[in-house]
């Protein structure tokens, strides 16, 4: 999160919202939540300052201030309620933990995308609980299962929380061996 110009309590807030991402297992709905908060804080403390300075010289300027507060504010939660609804939860990198990624995103023919940004295959189907990627774009001309546990995210691809090499290294000839407890 890049730090900005602004007051210590707002450096300190940024601060607060990194720890609570740690904290929540980088649960993007989390930290969009603690981010309206910030926000709706903000944007109450513009509503007050409104109403005190009514019919004075700043508040046309504090006005236009608290248009660009709010839309910031709605922004964030609009982040927040779409990010919910999407089903792009997140997972903790070693697979476990946080909510489930809605699996029933995942088509045929999409990309897997390792997390070092690496294409790592195309899915075929899922199968038992996993993934299983197509052959032609296998670089032995296999078959490979994945768990689905290994998905952080679902967009217009499968993104994966394991890098190129531990895919490759940890991808299996069948679905019974990849451990996801369907089998």
């Amino acid at each position: 999160m890049p730090v900005e110009d602004g007051s210590y309590l707002a450096a300190f807030y940024r601060a607060w919202i990194s720890l609570r991402g740690l904290l929540s297992g980088g649960n993007l709905h989390a930290i969009l939540s603690e981010a309206e908060r910030g926000e709706d804080a903000i944007k109450k403390a513009y509503e007050d300052v409104l109403i005190a300075s009514a019919n004075s010289a700043v508040n046309d300027v504090l006005t236009r201030q608290y248009a660009i507060v709010k839309a910031g504010h709605d922004r964030v939660r609009d982040m927040r309620d779409n990010h919910h609804l999407s089903g792009e939860l997140v997972k903790h990198e070693d697979g476990t933990g946080a909510e489930d990624v809605e699996v029933e995103g995942i088509r045929e023919h999409m990309d897997v995308i390792a997390s070092c940004g690496k294409k790592v295959g195309v899915v075929d189907h899922l199968e038992a609980g996993t993934i299983k990627l197509t052959r032609n774009d296998s670089p032995d001309n296999l078959h490979h299962y994945l768990p689905t546990s290994w998905v952080s995210k679902v967009d217009s691809r499968v993104h994966l929380n394991k890098n190129s090499r531990e895919t490759e290294l940890g991808w299996k000839a069948n679905a019974s061996e990849c451990g996801c407890g369907t089998c």
